[in-house]
């Protein structure tokens, strides 16, 4: 493999409320990062491949929709006011709820950038939706153009809570084995 080689991504971990996108974006920061986190923040960070390879990001905590859309009325806005170099980092992380119009201007956003924009629908009890809403609108959004489609479920478990954390890991070995196309 050249060294230099690597994809960008924009990736952005989708669910509705109470199904841990913020635990496991903290799960993997404190994988990429290599410290524990007690209540991580957005900002740019330098993230570190399990190979050792720096990556450079911006990371968005929590949901764009929960967070973000209620200073910015849409994505480039939140985006640019955030970090206005946003475009050159190696990585973008931005959490969402399961509404379209927040993700299609997420996906055109990343592709006007030169990245590869990619959902990580999380699920819940797979067998145990709730709600034929909820399903509906993961559909809607899973059906975008998206570059690629990636789902982890989550099952419920009294301990949850070290549960999603290690699926974060999981997430980062993944994104990072895609991003440096190993």
């Amino acid at each position: 493999m050249i060294s230099g080689l690597r994809r960008r991504l924009f990736v952005v971990p989708l669910a509705d409320n109470d199904h841990g996108k913020t635990t496991l974006v903290t799960g993997l920061l404190e994988q990429a990062e290599r410290r524990s986190h007690t209540k991580a923040q957005k900002k740019r960070r330098l993230l570190i491949s399990p190979w050792a390879q720096q990556v450079d990001a911006y990371v968005f905590v929590r949901s764009y929709r929960e967070t973000e859309k209620k200073k910015f009325p849409d994505v480039r806005q939140a985006l640019d006011a955030n970090d206005p170099s946003w475009r050159q980092r190696d990585l973008i992380l931005m959490p969402s709820h399961l509404h379209r119009e927040d993700c299609e201007p997420m996906i055109e956003l990343a592709h006007e950038a030169g990245f590869d924009a990619i959902c990580v629908l999380l699920l819940l009890d797979r067998n145990e939706l709730r709600d034929a809403d909820e399903l509906q609108r993961a559909v809607q959004c899973r059906a975008l153009a998206w570059d690629a489609r990636w789902t982890i479920d989550n099952p419920r478990t009294s301990n949850w809570r070290p549960q999603v954390k290690a699926l974060g890991t999981e997430l980062w070995f993944a994104m990072c084995a895609t991003m440096f196309c190993r």
